[in-house]
């Protein structure tokens, strides 16, 4: 059986034949309110009775659909899969206008209190923008975290502006879509290209700008309140949580300095992984390898 979940505390079930199998192509809809906002929220069986419950966090112009290649790979190791769609996103409602960083990560750090059990063994992934909200609700809510996994996780210091970063996110055209394409992808498939048009209407509304916005003002505020967001290297030195740091070597969002900072303040026990001819999203262009490499992780840690 999967849940779908609406405006209440209870889960409405349906029967596990609409498509939540290990071929699962479609993404559930599914709605939550949290933080006030409406949000597509969605639970999937996984295999493994005696499995993790795996989270999974998505960046910056994505979705939570982006993860079923990856989670159809993780389906022996899983109980289940939480997955959601931030404000903006996916089959979320748009954001409201005045949205931030911070905003953004207490949907996400509610949405997962809301339906992960600390009595559970939790596993949560998360990449890019999700992978630095992913790292911050383990400090914050370490016993929610079994373990964890940071794919090209943000958050680590600028080692120029954030402007730099950030600003490309916002695609005014669908040639600046297909810019976007082109940088998350090492090799794009035709496919991708398809996305360019979903992807231009996310990154043009209100919500999505201002929360753009928000990191960009870094740089003029690096004392303020979403600057404290950026991971120092004692908090970093100080991580608890079983992790493994994954970050495709060809990684063309993510300035290398972001790695190397992580890499360098990552306490040893958190294990690395620095995957050949992949990039920001290395779960996009090769799920099979990426959750082999989390399941053996997995594995050493029982």
């Amino acid at each position: 059986m999967a849940a779908l979940f609406f405006d209440c505390d209870k889960p409405m079930m349906i029967p596990s034949t609409y498509g939540v199998t290990p071929v699962l192509k479609k993404m559930l809809p599914g709605f939550q309110r949290i933080n006030d906002k409406t949000m597509h929220v969605v639970r999937l069986p996984g295999l493994n009775p005696h499995g993790d419950n795996i989270a999974l966090l998505h960046g910056i112009a994505a979705s939570a659909s982006s993860w079923l290649p990856l989670v159809r790979a993780l389906l022996p190791i899983a109980r289940s899969f939480v997955l959601f769609d931030l404000p903006g996103h996916g089959l979320s409602p748009a954001a409201p206008k005045q949205f931030d960083c911070m905003d953004a990560y207490r949907c996400a750090e509610s949405c997962l209190l809301k339906n992960l059990d600390p009595e559970d063994p939790n596993l949560i992934i998360g990449n890019s923008l999700g992978g630095a909200f992913t790292l911050r609700f383990c400090m914050d809510h370490p016993d929610y975290a079994a373990r964890c996994v940071l794919i090209s996780p943000a958050g680590a210091p600028f080692p120029g502006t954030a402007r730099e970063i950030i600003s490309p996110f916002l695609a005014k055209s669908l040639a600046d879509a297909r810019k976007i394409i082109e940088r998350v992808w090492t090799h794009p498939p035709k496919a991708a290209y398809l996305l360019a048009p979903l992807i231009r209407m996310t990154t043009a509304q209100p919500g999505f700008i201002s929360l753009m916005e928000s990191i960009m003002s870094i740089d003029d505020d690096p004392n303020g309140e979403l600057a404290q967001m950026l991971f120092t290297q004692m908090q970093l030195k100080e991580f608890k949580t079983p992790a493994l740091l994954i970050w495709g070597k060809e990684d063309r969002i993510l300035p290398s300095q972001m790695c190397a900072y992580y890499d360098a303040y990552l306490p040893d026990s958190v294990s690395r992984c620095f995957p050949d001819n992949l990039g920001h999203c290395p779960q996009f262009e090769a799920p099979k390898k990426i959750a082999a490499e989390i399941m053996a992780w997995r594995d050493n840690l029982m």
